[in-house]
């Protein structure tokens, strides 16, 4: 058997079985699960790039892996970092010491980021909600949110349908309910008629 073969049925296992350990919860402020958000605010892991995320694993042997996923040149891909119980309690008050980050904080990160956000804010924007899109260029559109792929948002306004690239998005923001999206968008045409837009 090959070398490789033979490294990647290891690394599988190895999966296998740190994933059959108990999650740990470090601290209550990051959950059983570290996201971008919480990487950047509370400096965690910063020998990684590309992060996507990070869990706590007990292991049998009562040692902690953390095992953290990152992306590399497309790919996800996974580390893991042996802790001792005693370090993962240091950890825990060091995350402890630090409130968690307020609004302004988190729309800061989020904007910072935004490569690694996008995927997954669009998959939650619900199908007919109203958005105004700000690009890169300060050229500006809002309409209906109607789908998204990997490249591109369709918006729908006045029966026509306009594709934006993701890449060229600066900010966007979207309101579900139907009664708020009539108000608010009367109040951006207003806007943007006074502003000569």
């Amino acid at each position: 058997m090959k070398f490789s073969t033979l490294f990647i049925l290891f690394q599988i296992t190895l999966c296998i079985f740190i994933y059959a350990g108990e999650i740990i919860v470090v601290h209550e402020n990051v959950g059983s699960e570290i996201d971008i958000i919480e990487k950047a605010h509370y400096h965690l892991f910063p020998e990684v790039n590309n992060f996507i995320n990070a869990q706590f694993h007990r292991l049998p042997s009562d040692s902690i892996v953390a095992v953290v996923q990152y992306w590399d040149n497309q790919r996800i891909k996974i580390r893991e970092y042996l802790y001792s119980q005693y370090e993962v309690y240091l950890l825990g008050r060091k995350i402890g010491e630090k409130q968690p980050p307020d609004k302004d904080k988190l729309e800061y990160l989020q904007r910072k980021y935004k490569p690694l956000f996008s995927e997954q804010h669009l998959s939650e924007v619900p199908v007919n909600s109203y958005c105004i899109i700000k690009l890169n260029n300060k050229q500006k559109y809002s309409g209906y949110f109607y789908k998204s792929d990997r490249n591109n948002i369709r918006l729908l306004l006045d029966n026509q349908f306009y594709d934006i690239s993701i890449k060229s998005i600066d900010k966007m923001k979207y309101w579900s309910r139907q009664d708020e999206a009539d108000i608010l968008y009367w109040m951006a045409m207003i806007g943007t008629t006074s502003a000569g837009l």
